[in-house]
C-alpha cells in the first residue's frame, strides 16, 4: 500500500525495539546483579589481603615477643650470676635502702673477700697482695642506686705470660661483676707480675623479688625449641651457693675488718 511502512521496515522496527528492550533489561536487572558480584568479589580479595596482613603482622609481633622474653632471660641469669650478695644470696634491693645498707654490710664484711681470693687462687695465678674491702656505707643515702661501686685497689698477681693472660681474660667468669682500671706488668720471662686495679659493679635493682619473664606461646615463629621459653624448658632462679658470713658492718684490710680473718684476703680459702 501507498504511504505505509512495508513488512520489512516493520521488522527492522521490530528487531531495534526488541534490541533496546533487551538493552533496558540488562541494565534494570543484570548489570546490577554484575556489579554487585564485582563488589562481593573486590570485598571477599580486601578480606583476604587483610588476612594476609594479619596473620604477617601477628608473626612480626610474635617474633618481637620472643625476642624480648629471650633478652628477659639473659638479663635474669645476668643478674643471678653477677648480682646477688651475702650469704643469702640476694639482690641489692633499694626499695628498702636499710635492708640495702645491711646487706652490703655483709657483703663487704664476709663475703666479698673469701670469695674473691678463692676465685683468684683458683684461677692459676699466685695472689701477692691481699684484697682490700672497704667499709660498707654507715648511711643509705651514701648508696648510688644506679651503680654501687666496690673499689678493691691494686692487687698484684704473679704467673707466667700466659697464666696472667688467662686470669685476665677470664674475669668475666668470676662471682662478681669485676671492672678492670688498669694493669702493669712487671718482671722477666717466664715469671711475672701483674699490678691490677679492679673494682666490683653492683647494680641495684627496684625489688628483691625474684621474676622470671612471664612464659610465651613460641608455636609458629620456627626455630625456638619447645617449652614456655624461647630455646625450650623452663627458667628458674641459680641454686644458692653456701658462703660464709653474717651481718656487721666495716670493711676488710688485710687482716681486719670482716673476711676470712675478718675480711681480708689471709684465709680466704
Amino acid at each position: 500500500m501507498k504511504g505505509g511502512l512495508k513488512r520489512i521496515h516493520i521488522v527492522i522496527i521490530g528487531v531495534v525495539v526488541g534490541v533496546l528492550l533487551a538493552g533496558i533489561a540488562f541494565m534494570l536487572m543484570i548489570k546490577p546483579n554484575m556489579d554487585k558480584i564485582k563488589e562481593a568479589e573486590d570485598a571477599t580479595q580486601g578480606y583476604n589481603d587483610k588476612y594476609a596482613t594479619k596473620a604477617q603482622e601477628e608473626k612480626k609481633l610474635k617474633e618481637a615477643q620472643i625476642k624480648q622474653a629471650t633478652q628477659q632471660i639473659a638479663l635474669v641469669k645476668y643478674e643471678n650470676k653477677y648480682m646477688r650478695l651475702g650469704p643469702e644470696r640476694a639482690f641489692l634491693s633499694m626499695k628498702d635502702a636499710q635492708q640495702a645498707m645491711i646487706l652490703l654490710w655483709k657483703e663487704q664484711a664476709n663475703t666479698i673477700g673469701p670469695l674473691l681470693t678463692s676465685y683468684i687462687r683458683k684461677s692459676g695465678v699466685r695472689l701477692i697482695t691481699p684484697l682490700q674491702i672497704p667499709g660498707a656505707p654507715v648511711d643509705p643515702s651514701q648508696i648510688n642506686p644506679n651503680e654501687y661501686d666496690i673499689p678493691l685497689g691494686q692487687i698484684q698477681v704473679m704467673g707466667t705470660f700466659n697464666q696472667i693472660n688467662n686470669f685476665l681474660r677470664k674475669l668475666g667468669t668470676a662471682p662478681r661483676l669485676i671492672r678492670v682500671n688498669n694493669v702493669e706488668l712487671a718482671g722477666e720471662s717466664p715469671t711475672v707480675t701483674a699490678t691490677v686495679d679492679m673494682t666490683v659493679v653492683v647494680l641495684p635493682r627496684d625489688s628483691n623479688e625474684f621474676k622470671p619473664p612471664a612464659p610465651i606461646d613460641t608455636s609458629g615463629a620456627g626455630g625456638t625449641g619447645g617449652g614456655p621459653y624461647p630455646g625450650g624448658g623452663g627458667f628458674g632462679p641459680a641454686a644458692s651457693a653456701p658462703v660464709p658470713g653474717g651481718p656487721g658492718p666495716g670493711g676488710g684490710g688485710a687482716n681486719g675488718g670482716g673476711g676470712a680473718n675478718g675480711g681480708g684476703a689471709n684465709g680466704g680459702s
